[in-house]
């Protein structure tokens, strides 16, 4: 029979081109699919990222001094500098960029990668106005995911180098930084930080300079989690040449840091055996408990000292050096320090340090306005030959036995150490609304001795 149709009636299409259009349609619709849901990962992800990255930098000593993120449909792009906590201007610090994938897949080299976001980019180091540039450095190199299950895993690997230290404008270098390769991984939970674990590895890791002499490490191990602020850190071999002959090397040394209860946390250090520059050998101990505060306090207060140049560039005699650096460092601090250093024939030095600051130290412009806000109080113990040896280094090279114990003799008179035992002579200072005791005598004229010396420090 012949086929018949109505007048005017639709020729039937072919199949191919419904399946097409069914191809073409679906297509779009996954399209639209994806990427709205990577628009608004992206949208969540914004704000986000910063409060992530400010609460890792803070925990670190750290802060954010610069952000910025470029959002698209399918990416960002993220730049960040990084500083250390107690610095405010001139700061050197590291530039944090790279490309935030957005969920739920993206492409990874030559496969597709599943999850709610990724991040690809770099961590470099960027000097401040006249500070040290170490143009050899390469960025260290960093990569991060988090799966649909919220669970994110992160690495930065230093690749090795070796890199002049100059100073800006300077056509010499002063020194050198050399490092192996070294490592660093962070796994975490998007639901809760506090399940985050890091682990670092640096193989060795050394600073050679013409003035300070030389500071390397080698074998250094760390890990620790967020959530209990717990880390735990070794280390094989430590040393610290002054470029004067004076050497000291420390071996088998162990760190840990631990939460003792909200608000306060405790550092732990043991060194098996330390290598003093004259040679003798000696085990080290201590312990530090406190704030956070007062705990990170020299750290912050480092930071700004190097940032003004340190003792060579009149860092305590610099404006606002007190007021922007010391001061906020200083705040509220709450510090309890307790070491000891047992060397050869029980030989043995064992100090402690009580310190409280003030909620406010109220703007100080010198070192006199900072100690007389603060209460200390500190105290020293060692045998005599410690302390024959103290004073050897401090004196002439030639002094005689007896020019020594006359040194001794003249600090008993003058009532800055005590003989509380044979061979073992005790020191105790109390710092308290201004005014200085040691051993339990007033001494008013340390205000006029640190103002000499803040004033005397450059050419020290």
């Amino acid at each position: 029979m012949n086929d018949t149709r109505p007048v005017g009636a639709e020729s039937p299409r072919p199949l191919r081109w419904t399946l097409l259009r069914t191809a073409l349609l679906g297509g779009l619709a996954v399209a639209v699919l994806f990427g709205g849901a990577s628009w608004l990962v992206g949208q969540q992800l914004a704000p986000r990222l910063r409060v992530a990255l400010e609460q890792a930098a803070d925990r670190a000593g750290l802060r954010v001094d610069d952000w910025r993120l470029v959002r698209g449909i399918r990416g960002s792009e993220l730049q960040a500098r990084l500083v250390a906590a107690g610095c405010d201007r001139h700061c050197s610090g590291a530039m944090l960029a790279g490309h935030v994938n957005h969920g739920p897949l993206w492409a990874t080299g030559d496969h597709l990668t599943a999850g709610l976001a990724g991040f690809d980019g770099r961590l470099s180091f960027d000097p401040s106005p006249g500070g040290p540039v170490l143009a050899e450095l390469p960025p260290a190199r960093l990569a991060a995911s988090i799966n649909l299950l919220g669970r994110g895993e992160g690495s930065a690997v230093m690749p090795a180098f070796a890199s002049d230290i100059r100073r800006a404008g300077e056509p010499n270098a002063t020194g050198r930084l050399i490092g192996a390769q070294s490592r660093a991984t962070l796994a975490f939970d998007v639901a809760s930080m506090r399940r985050a674990r890091w682990t670092l590895d640096v193989p060795r890791l050394a600073r050679q300079d013409a003035v300070a002499g030389r500071l390397g490490l080698r074998g250094l191990s760390a890990h620790g989690s967020m959530g209990d602020a717990a880390a735990t850190l070794a280390l094989s071999q430590l040393v610290m040449d002054d470029g004067r002959g004076q050497a000291t090397r420390v071996r088998d040394l162990a760190t840990s840091f631990t939460e003792l209860a909200p608000a306060r946390y405790q550092l732990t250090l043991d060194a098996g055996a330390v290598l003093l520059p004259d040679n003798q050998t000696a085990r080290l101990a201590a312990r530090a408990s406190g704030n956070r505060q007062g705990l990170t306090a020299i750290f912050k207060s480092a930071a700004g000292w190097r940032a003004r140049g340190g003792l060579a560039g009149g860092a305590l005699n610099r404006s606002g050096f007190y007021a922007e650096t010391i001061a906020p460092a200083l705040a509220d601090a709450r510090l309890d320090v307790e070491a000891s250093l047992v060397g050869e024939d029980d030989e043995q030095v064992d100090a402690r340090l009580v310190l409280r600051g003030p909620p406010d130290l109220d703007g100080p412009i010198n070192a006199v306005d900072v100690l007389s806000a603060l209460n200390a109080q500190a105290r020293v113990g060692l045998t005599t030959g410690w302390l024959r040896r103290l004073a050897a280094r401090l004196g002439p090279p030639t002094a005689t036995e007896r020019e020594l114990d006359q040194r001794l003799e003249t600090l008993a008179e003058r009532a800055l150490i005590q003989r509380d035992a044979p061979g073992h002579v005790t020191s105790r200072a109390r710092l308290a609304d201004g005014r200085l005791f040691i051993n339990g005598r007033p001494r008013p004229e340390w205000r006029s001795v640190v103002e000499q010396l803040q004033a005397a420090a450059p050419g020290l």
